[in-house]
């Protein structure tokens, strides 16, 4: 996702430029693929109480395409209770795993990778999910709406103490128990491999906010915004950062929009105070199944990949890597996917992606 109409921005917050140009390989993988095994091996080794019926098994990569900057982020926190006192939460599997795409800087993003699990824990703490005897499914939906409007009225605060303007999109998968519930805002997504018949069926168990979206784009007219549309892709355009030209005649007055120092394509997210008073609200989506015996991996990834892949084309080539007779381990699954998007498919945004397998226990 671009918020800019520059494309030579200059990294922010401390995030490293990348001085190579991108060669025939994908750079700093072995080293990142090292960290993620020995993360995974470390989740393994703790168990709660509660026995589930599947075993999780993730990997997490992120590249920054051809792209000088890298402004996304992700979490995968297999083991949710394990950071809040909390004795009765160890008694159930609880995980979280989550992809942020930042815009307009790499703040919020990095806000949201270093709070997001607290902030959830914090109200979990508070209203555990399986305690939530009756009308569970409100309730859980109810506290996943008040983690995502409260953290951004955290970030918010935040933004307007530093004058900054940055915001960032977000999709988390929180599993609890034997139930997955996906909460997104923006334009990130998380899909769902099923098997139907034998064959490996994308689920998008995310919406896009867009204001290619009917409803979207008539709550942000309605607030003020001003939607622009330009090669099949709606923005939302900042009033008070377009310059405007007057040009008469004799018996008519045109007024012409010449350029848009700032605009959005997604009409959900974190952050962003330039559009918060132009109907971008950070009202999340959420849906949620039960994991069947069918149910073969996620994967949560940034808009970077899923422009350059379908739903459909991402789950045949994840699936067909993991049926591979090689039983190639996850890390090899991963870094084939960036292969084939990054070098193969030249992604020109950054590229993150949170894979999460079901296993049989």
């Amino acid at each position: 996702m671009i918020e800019t109409p520059s494309s030579t921005k200059r990294p922010r917050d401390g995030e490293p430029e990348e001085s190579s140009r991108k060669k025939k390989r994908l750079s700093n993988t072995e080293s990142e693929l090292e960290s993620a095994v020995e993360q995974h091996k470390t989740a393994s080794s703790r168990d709660p109480k509660y026995k589930p019926k599947t075993r999780l098994e993730f990997y997490t990569h992120t590249h920054r395409g051809t792209k000088r900057y890298n402004e996304d982020r992700r979490i995968a926190e297999p083991h949710l209770c394990q950071l809040v006192d909390n004795a009765a939460l160890t008694e159930n599997r609880y995980a979280l795993f989550g992809v942020f795409d930042g815009h307009n800087g790499g703040f919020v993003s990095q806000y949201l990778k270093e709070n997001f699990a607290e902030h959830f824990t914090k109200f979990m703490s508070k209203s555990p999910p399986h305690k939530m005897q009756e009308d569970k499914m409100k309730k859980t939906k109810a506290m996943l709406s008040d983690i995502f409007t409260s953290l951004d009225e955290e970030i918010m605060s935040t933004l307007a103490a530093q004058d900054r303007k940055d915001g960032s999109t977000a999709t988390a998968c929180f599993v609890d128990n034997e139930t997955v519930w996906t909460v997104n805002v923006g334009d990130t997504r998380a899909v769902l491999c099923r098997l139907k018949n034998g064959q490996p069926k994308a689920i998008e168990l995310s919406k896009e906010h867009t204001c290619n979206k009917s409803p979207e784009k008539k709550r942000v007219e309605k607030a003020g915004g001003m939607v622009m549309e330009a090669n099949g892709h709606c923005r939302i355009v900042s009033k008070a950062t377009c310059e405007e030209i007057t040009m008469e005649s004799e018996d008519t007055i045109t007024k012409l929009k010449v350029r848009a120092q700032h605009f959005m394509e997604v009409s959900r997210s974190f952050g962003d105070p330039l559009y918060k008073g132009m109907g971008v609200i950070s009202t999340p989506y959420i849906s949620k199944f039960t994991i069947t015996p069918n149910d073969q991996f996620i994967v949560i990834g940034c808009d970077g990949l899923f422009n350059a892949m379908t739903n459909k084309e991402m789950t045949e080539f994840v699936y067909e890597q993991l049926e591979h007779p090689g039983k190639p381990p996850l890390q090899e699954i991963v870094r084939r996917l960036f292969v084939e998007v990054v070098l193969n498919r030249k992604a020109r945004d950054n590229v993150t992606v949170v894979l999460i397998v079901f296993r049989k226990t």
